[in-house]
């Protein structure tokens, strides 16, 4: 892994748990630090699940405030991307933005957009009872999560901005007691 993408301590076969579209969570954000900060950003990178093609979502760049969670705006434009259907890497090209990384850390948060395009159904059953099938509505992408022991991931919901907990979920052996934290990486030039 180059030394300008940041971090660089997952691999995206390592990505098992996603984090979808919740009205009650709809946003989620990771954290990067970064040892120069005499550096400009150049990409974005996601890894999304989307069961629809072309689904859109929006980022937003913020430093962290006096508590260390996202705080003021970084950049105050727009910054939209696309993610394919399927499981892939969704890069975003900011070059164009010539944004210098920030001092103390930059906050990379996801927003998923409740748009027509990124409106999806899901079929499923419950338990062992496969003749009964339950519809559920959502939103795309999904966003990929890896684990690991330092938490920079954090969820915006009721409450306000929180750090992800850490999963407790058996099934994830590769998760069990790690945290989750959205599969974000930044390129810098």
């Amino acid at each position: 892994m180059s030394k300008n993408v940041y971090p660089t301590n997952f691999k995206e076969s390592d990505i098992k748990y996603f984090y979808g579209f919740s009205h009650d969570t709809p946003l989620i954000a990771k954290f990067i630090e970064v040892e120069s900060n005499d550096r400009y950003l150049r990409e974005i990178n996601i890894y999304t699940e989307s069961a629809t093609p072309d689904s859109e979502f929006e980022l937003i760049l913020q430093e962290p405030d006096k508590d260390g969670q996202p705080g003021n705006l970084f950049f105050d434009g727009e910054i939209k991307g696309i993610a394919n259907k399927g499981r892939c890497n969704t890069k975003i090209d900011i070059s164009n933005l010539k944004l210098k990384f920030p001092e103390n850390g930059l906050f990379i948060v996801f927003q998923w957009l409740v748009v027509e395009v990124n409106k999806s159904e899901f079929n499923y059953h419950k338990g062992k009872d496969t003749e009964k099938r339950y519809i559920y509505d959502t939103i795309e992408p999904s966003v990929g999560a890896y684990p690991t022991d330092e938490n920079s991931g954090w969820i915006f919901g009721n409450h306000g901005w929180e750090k992800v907990k850490k999963i407790e979920l058996k099934i994830l052996s590769k998760y069990t007691d790690k945290f989750a934290v959205p599969a974000i990486r930044l390129v810098l030039s």
